[in-house]
């Protein structure tokens, strides 16, 4: 798409119908973001802010998948392989699949957000979360935090 775009970025912005209008958004939106369709490329699954905290903190299956901090929307976003929506059920969680949208910025770019920035920034590679892995994280690992999080 552009000269500097990493191959994250090339990513991100093909699950839209027309990546120019991303990159776009991300040169010119002020806060350097544009909304990107799940469902597509990826899906994601929405977690809490405290829940990505504890998933940070410790190793876990999101380590290496895609994981987007939201201050804002006072939530996460784990990007997994498209079509886990459709089947995902789980507590304090909230899948996100077609018909969705997430304000997501570049990856790679230099530009500051402290509020909506990529904890760990997709390769472009289109490695996602395993979906069973995450559940099984959330719900065994992490089951006594559960209590005490906000749902999404």
């Amino acid at each position: 798409m552009t000269p500097e775009a990493t191959p994250g970025a090339e990513w991100i912005a093909s699950a839209d119908p027309d990546p120019r209008h991303v990159f776009d958004q991300w040169r010119t939106h002020r806060l350097h973001t544009a909304l990107i369709p799940t469902g597509v490329r990826f899906d994601a699954v929405a977690v809490s802010l405290e829940l990505v905290h504890l998933m940070t903190t410790a190793p876990s299956p999101v380590d290496t998948a895609p994981l987007l901090y939201d201050e804002f929307g006072q939530r996460g976003y784990v990007l997994v392989p498209p079509g886990t929506a459709d089947s995902w059920h789980l507590p304090s969680t909230r899948p996100l699949g077609r018909g969705s949208w997430v304000a997501m910025p570049e990856p790679g770019a230099q530009r500051w957000r402290p509020h909506l920035r990529w904890v760990v920034a997709p390769d472009g590679s289109g490695t996602a979360a395993d979906p069973a892995a995450l559940r099984d994280y959330i719900t065994v690992r992490l089951r006594p935090a559960l209590r005490e999080v906000a749902p999404c």
